[in-house]
Protein backbone atom coordinates (compact mmCIF):
# COMPACT_ATOMS: atom_id res chain seq x y z
CA UNK A 1 0.00 0.00 0.00
CA UNK A 2 1.81 3.41 -0.88
CA UNK A 3 1.98 6.29 1.09
CA UNK A 4 1.53 9.74 -0.42
CA UNK A 5 2.23 13.02 0.49
CA UNK A 6 -0.42 15.15 -0.98
CA UNK A 7 0.09 19.18 -0.37
CA UNK A 8 -2.71 21.66 -1.01
CA UNK A 9 -1.82 25.89 -1.21
CA UNK A 10 -4.50 27.96 0.00
CA UNK A 11 -5.46 30.53 -2.73
CA UNK A 12 -2.88 32.84 -3.98
CA UNK A 13 -1.13 31.83 -0.80
CA UNK A 14 2.43 31.29 -2.42
CA UNK A 15 2.77 33.46 -5.07
CA UNK A 16 5.99 33.96 -7.36
CA UNK A 17 7.02 37.08 -5.70
CA UNK A 18 7.31 35.15 -2.43
CA UNK A 19 11.37 36.13 -1.19
CA UNK A 20 11.99 32.12 -1.06
CA UNK A 21 10.64 31.73 -4.37
CA UNK A 22 7.97 29.88 -6.09
CA UNK A 23 7.21 25.87 -7.27
CA UNK A 24 6.09 25.63 -10.70
CA UNK A 25 4.99 22.07 -11.82
CA UNK A 26 7.22 20.79 -14.34
CA UNK A 27 10.16 23.19 -13.17
CA UNK A 28 10.71 22.92 -9.56
CA UNK A 29 11.49 25.54 -7.11
CA UNK A 30 12.24 29.01 -8.68
CA UNK A 31 13.57 32.03 -7.75
CA UNK A 32 11.25 34.88 -7.11
CA UNK A 33 10.01 36.40 -10.14
CA UNK A 34 7.38 39.28 -9.65
CA UNK A 35 6.18 40.33 -12.83
CA UNK A 36 4.95 36.83 -13.12
CA UNK A 37 3.25 37.36 -9.42
CA UNK A 38 1.26 40.55 -11.09
CA UNK A 39 0.26 38.26 -13.94
CA UNK A 40 -1.35 35.85 -11.59
CA UNK A 41 -2.94 38.33 -9.36
CA UNK A 42 -4.11 39.95 -12.56
CA UNK A 43 -5.96 36.78 -13.29
CA UNK A 44 -6.96 36.09 -9.93
CA UNK A 45 -10.82 35.57 -9.84
CA UNK A 46 -10.77 36.04 -5.60
CA UNK A 47 -8.82 37.80 -3.12
CA UNK A 48 -5.74 35.58 -1.70
CA UNK A 49 -7.30 33.42 1.56
CA UNK A 50 -5.38 32.50 4.49
CA UNK A 51 -6.53 29.21 6.70
CA UNK A 52 -7.07 29.96 10.46
CA UNK A 53 -8.26 28.37 13.36
CA UNK A 54 -11.50 28.68 12.44
CA UNK A 55 -10.83 26.25 9.59
CA UNK A 56 -8.28 24.07 10.97
CA UNK A 57 -11.09 21.49 12.59
CA UNK A 58 -13.07 21.73 9.98
CA UNK A 59 -10.42 20.57 7.43
CA UNK A 60 -9.13 17.85 9.88
CA UNK A 61 -12.56 16.60 10.22
CA UNK A 62 -13.65 16.75 6.62
CA UNK A 63 -10.31 14.78 5.25
CA UNK A 64 -10.48 12.27 7.93
CA UNK A 65 -14.16 11.50 7.13
CA UNK A 66 -13.91 11.59 3.39
CA UNK A 67 -10.40 8.94 3.67
CA UNK A 68 -12.45 6.62 6.40
CA UNK A 69 -15.92 6.51 4.09
CA UNK A 70 -13.60 5.28 1.26
CA UNK A 71 -11.50 2.93 3.01
CA UNK A 72 -8.67 5.28 2.39
CA UNK A 73 -6.15 5.82 5.64
CA UNK A 74 -5.36 9.09 6.28
CA UNK A 75 -1.74 8.93 8.36
CA UNK A 76 -1.08 12.04 9.03
CA UNK A 77 -2.41 15.98 8.13
CA UNK A 78 -0.83 19.25 9.16
CA UNK A 79 -2.35 22.97 8.33
CA UNK A 80 -1.01 26.08 8.59
CA UNK A 81 -2.20 29.34 7.25
CA UNK A 82 -0.85 28.92 3.48
CA UNK A 83 -1.57 25.13 2.75
CA UNK A 84 -2.28 21.58 4.12
CA UNK A 85 0.01 18.55 4.25
CA UNK A 86 -2.20 14.90 4.29
CA UNK A 87 0.13 11.55 4.16
CA UNK A 88 -2.71 9.28 2.33
CA UNK A 89 -2.30 5.46 1.45
CA UNK A 90 -5.25 3.13 -0.11
CA UNK A 91 -5.25 -0.29 -1.36
CA UNK A 92 -7.01 -0.46 -4.62
CA UNK A 93 -6.51 0.92 -7.93
CA UNK A 94 -7.51 4.72 -7.55
CA UNK A 95 -5.20 6.98 -9.02
CA UNK A 96 -3.35 9.28 -6.65
CA UNK A 97 -4.68 12.58 -8.41
CA UNK A 98 -8.22 10.88 -7.85
CA UNK A 99 -7.84 10.73 -4.36
CA UNK A 100 -6.07 14.29 -4.03
CA UNK A 101 -8.99 15.84 -6.09
CA UNK A 102 -11.70 13.85 -4.04
CA UNK A 103 -10.29 15.24 -0.57
CA UNK A 104 -9.77 18.55 -1.81
CA UNK A 105 -13.41 18.80 -3.67
CA UNK A 106 -14.94 17.94 -0.29
CA UNK A 107 -12.32 20.18 1.97
CA UNK A 108 -13.74 23.21 -0.01
CA UNK A 109 -17.99 22.41 0.03
CA UNK A 110 -17.68 21.61 3.46
CA UNK A 111 -15.53 25.38 4.25
CA UNK A 112 -18.09 26.45 2.47
CA UNK A 113 -21.56 24.68 4.74
CA UNK A 114 -19.83 25.20 7.70
CA UNK A 115 -18.01 28.91 7.94
CA UNK A 116 -19.11 32.32 7.53
CA UNK A 117 -16.67 32.57 4.26
CA UNK A 118 -18.23 31.35 1.06
CA UNK A 119 -15.75 30.93 -1.48
CA UNK A 120 -15.04 29.31 -4.99
CA UNK A 121 -11.69 28.99 -4.67
CA UNK A 122 -10.04 27.94 -1.39
CA UNK A 123 -7.03 26.10 -2.56
CA UNK A 124 -4.62 26.59 -5.84
CA UNK A 125 -5.60 25.20 -8.82
CA UNK A 126 -2.94 22.34 -8.91
CA UNK A 127 -1.00 20.96 -6.04
CA UNK A 128 1.53 18.45 -4.93
CA UNK A 129 1.21 14.73 -5.18
CA UNK A 130 4.45 12.80 -3.91
CA UNK A 131 4.77 9.06 -3.04
CA UNK A 132 7.11 8.29 -0.13
CA UNK A 133 9.96 6.88 -1.13
CA UNK A 134 10.45 4.43 1.84
CA UNK A 135 10.31 3.86 5.09
CA UNK A 136 12.75 6.79 6.57
CA UNK A 137 11.35 8.93 4.53
CA UNK A 138 7.73 8.07 6.05
CA UNK A 139 9.17 8.50 9.49
CA UNK A 140 10.94 11.73 9.11
CA UNK A 141 7.55 13.15 7.42
CA UNK A 142 5.08 12.24 10.15
CA UNK A 143 8.02 12.37 13.37
CA UNK A 144 9.87 15.40 12.45
CA UNK A 145 8.34 17.57 9.43
CA UNK A 146 5.11 17.86 9.83
CA UNK A 147 4.64 18.21 13.54
CA UNK A 148 6.49 21.36 13.15
CA UNK A 149 4.19 23.35 11.37
CA UNK A 150 2.18 25.27 13.38
CA UNK A 151 -0.74 25.07 13.16
CA UNK A 152 -3.01 21.49 13.40
CA UNK A 153 -1.12 18.83 13.36
CA UNK A 154 -3.15 15.22 13.62
CA UNK A 155 -1.60 11.66 12.91
CA UNK A 156 -2.65 7.87 13.41
CA UNK A 157 -2.82 6.62 16.52
CA UNK A 158 -4.37 9.94 17.69
CA UNK A 159 -8.21 10.31 18.81
CA UNK A 160 -9.56 11.21 15.40
CA UNK A 161 -10.63 15.06 14.04
CA UNK A 162 -14.17 15.49 15.79
CA UNK A 163 -17.13 17.14 14.06
CA UNK A 164 -16.52 21.13 14.30
CA UNK A 165 -20.49 22.14 16.14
Amino acid sequence: MPDYLFTMHAYQSWMPDRPQGYVRRGDGLLEPDSGRAFAYRQSATESPILFGPAEYPVMAWITHDCCQNRGWQLRAIAIIPSHTHLVVSWRDVTECGKVFAKIKNLVSLELNRSGDRRREHWFSRSGSKQQVKDREHYERLLCRYLPKHNGYFWREGMPPPQKPA
